[in-house]
Protein backbone atom coordinates (compact mmCIF):
# COMPACT_ATOMS: atom_id res chain seq x y z
CA UNK A 1 0.00 0.00 0.00
CA UNK A 2 1.44 3.08 -0.97
CA UNK A 3 1.09 6.38 1.39
CA UNK A 4 -1.68 7.64 -1.06
CA UNK A 5 -4.00 4.67 -0.96
CA UNK A 6 -3.09 5.02 2.89
CA UNK A 7 -4.39 8.37 3.25
CA UNK A 8 -7.05 7.74 1.22
CA UNK A 9 -8.38 4.73 3.66
CA UNK A 10 -7.74 6.84 6.25
CA UNK A 11 -9.97 9.48 4.74
CA UNK A 12 -12.63 7.01 3.52
CA UNK A 13 -12.68 5.47 7.28
CA UNK A 14 -13.18 9.22 8.72
CA UNK A 15 -16.10 10.03 6.43
CA UNK A 16 -17.63 6.62 7.31
CA UNK A 17 -17.33 7.27 10.81
CA UNK A 18 -15.23 4.50 11.31
CA UNK A 19 -12.45 6.20 13.23
CA UNK A 20 -13.01 9.12 15.59
CA UNK A 21 -11.73 12.46 14.16
CA UNK A 22 -8.95 13.06 16.93
CA UNK A 23 -7.74 9.08 15.41
CA UNK A 24 -7.70 10.52 12.40
CA UNK A 25 -5.84 13.59 12.60
CA UNK A 26 -3.25 11.55 13.82
CA UNK A 27 -2.84 9.13 11.27
CA UNK A 28 -2.77 11.70 8.73
CA UNK A 29 0.04 13.65 10.31
CA UNK A 30 1.80 10.44 10.38
CA UNK A 31 1.51 9.92 6.73
CA UNK A 32 2.59 13.57 6.38
CA UNK A 33 5.70 12.89 7.99
CA UNK A 34 6.60 9.45 6.27
CA UNK A 35 6.52 12.18 3.20
CA UNK A 36 8.36 14.53 4.68
CA UNK A 37 11.52 12.38 5.55
CA UNK A 38 12.68 11.39 1.57
CA UNK A 39 12.88 15.30 1.31
CA UNK A 40 15.47 15.48 4.22
CA UNK A 41 17.76 12.80 2.12
CA UNK A 42 17.62 14.75 -1.25
CA UNK A 43 18.59 17.99 0.66
CA UNK A 44 21.50 16.22 2.55
CA UNK A 45 22.74 14.81 -0.91
CA UNK A 46 22.12 18.02 -2.49
CA UNK A 47 24.65 19.24 0.38
CA UNK A 48 26.79 16.47 -0.52
CA UNK A 49 27.09 17.48 -4.17
CA UNK A 50 27.88 21.34 -3.71
CA UNK A 51 30.54 20.49 -0.60
CA UNK A 52 32.48 18.40 -2.79
CA UNK A 53 32.16 20.72 -5.47
CA UNK A 54 34.15 23.08 -3.26
CA UNK A 55 37.80 23.02 -2.42
CA UNK A 56 38.87 23.90 1.07
CA UNK A 57 39.82 27.26 0.78
CA UNK A 58 36.05 28.23 1.03
CA UNK A 59 36.22 27.06 4.81
CA UNK A 60 33.20 29.52 5.69
CA UNK A 61 31.05 28.22 3.20
CA UNK A 62 31.77 24.60 3.54
CA UNK A 63 31.77 24.58 7.17
CA UNK A 64 27.91 26.07 7.21
CA UNK A 65 27.16 23.20 4.73
CA UNK A 66 28.40 21.02 6.76
CA UNK A 67 26.85 22.56 9.81
CA UNK A 68 23.12 22.07 7.88
CA UNK A 69 24.29 17.85 6.81
CA UNK A 70 24.90 17.94 10.59
CA UNK A 71 21.19 19.28 11.50
CA UNK A 72 19.82 17.51 8.92
CA UNK A 73 21.15 14.20 10.38
CA UNK A 74 20.10 15.30 13.66
CA UNK A 75 16.72 16.00 12.79
CA UNK A 76 15.76 12.48 10.76
CA UNK A 77 17.57 10.28 13.29
CA UNK A 78 15.17 11.31 16.20
CA UNK A 79 12.55 11.08 13.42
CA UNK A 80 13.08 7.12 13.07
CA UNK A 81 12.88 6.19 16.86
Amino acid sequence: MTREELREYVEELESQGEIPYYVYSNLIDCIDTLEQEPVLDKIRTEIETIIGEHNLDDYDFCSGLICARKIIDKYKAESEK
